[in-house]
């Protein structure tokens, strides 16, 4: 029988171009308004998780395809210069991007335009072996149409010990039920903000929220609160971890950033509330430069 070594994390989802452009505000529609592009970079949440995870000391496969094109070539580049190992290529088309519009309060809205990390394989999983992951990482984006049955059909082939940490991500709505409740069947712990746990629940309080999601996953969630911190549930009990109040640039990578020393400090034997601690330390960080990419400042995350 094959020994399994769990001394790694698995991250699923996509990775794209992000075009930064600074804006006043949001247009309305028929609306025509200046804005400012600011930067062009490598973006997508696993592949923000995943810089958090090697900035903390902790083993990783970004599990993301990368095709063919002039966004493939620069997210080979990325990969190259940063030490990410390219474990999915696919030449039938190349990676999507998105436009993120990113207002004066930093808040930010995506358009994004997809590409061949909405086309998801079964063949694409023969490089790993579920078995071998402490944490398996997954973002809601993973979950949309039918690469959903793809990646779901893998996961509960390979049902392990290795537990599943879901962000849900914004596009909440665009996940059928019946993939929520497959997932749910693997009782993941649930990384949401409080937008994404109310629309996920269909409830309008925060606390009712958690309970019912609690009582489809049988496991911890956590809400992520903005400036307030973040909220962890373990079935027991309800914690509010403060936040820090700092400038904000913009909250691009934000969520990721949480999750990433989330995940980080649970891998290093830290309990739930202390991950959710070191998650708002790292989100703080992150607010506060340009862009989902940032160097961690040093703090207790191991």
């Amino acid at each position: 029988m094959r020994k399994i070594n769990r001394n790694r994390v698995l991250l699923i989802g996509g990775v794209f171009i992000d075009v930064i452009a600074k804006v006043r505000r949001i247009p309305e529609t028929g609306q025509d308004i200046p804005g400012e592009v600011i930067d062009r970079i490598v973006g997508g949440c696993a592949y923000n998780v995943a810089n958090v995870l090697k900035q903390l000391d902790v083993e990783y496969d970004l599990m993301v395809p990368v095709g063919k094109g002039i966004y493939a070539d620069m997210i080979k580049k990325t990969f190259n210069e940063e030490g990410h190992k390219l474990l999915i290529e696919d030449s039938s088309m190349d990676n999507g991007w998105s436009l993120s519009l990113v207002e004066e309060s930093g808040e930010r809205t995506f358009i994004t335009f997809n590409g061949i990390e909405e086309y998801w394989k079964d063949e694409w999983f023969s490089p790993i072996d579920i078995e071998d992951y402490q944490y398996i990482y997954l973002t809601g984006y993973s979950l949309e149409g039918e690469k959903a049955d793809v990646i779901l059909n893998r996961l509960v082939k390979n049902s392990s010990n290795g537990k599943i940490i879901f962000d849900p991500s914004p596009r909440i709505s665009s996940i059928k039920k019946e993939h929520l409740d497959k997932l749910f069947a693997l009782k993941p712990i649930v990384h949401s903000n409080l937008t994404e746990m109310l629309e996920l629940t269909g409830e309008t309080d925060l606390e009712q929220a958690v309970q019912k999601l609690h009582q489809s996953t049988q496991t911890e969630v956590v809400v992520t609160l903005g400036p307030k911190g973040s909220l962890c549930y373990n079935g027991e009990q309800t914690i509010i971890l403060d936040g820090k109040k700092v400038p904000v640039v913009d909250t691009i990578g934000a969520g990721d950033a949480h999750t990433g020393a989330f995940i980080a400090s649970l891998f290093h034997g830290h309990p739930l509330e202390k991950a959710c601690e070191l998650g708002n330390e790292a989100a703080a960080q992150a607010v506060q430069v340009q862009g989902g990419k940032f160097k961690l400042n040093p703090f207790s995350g191991t």
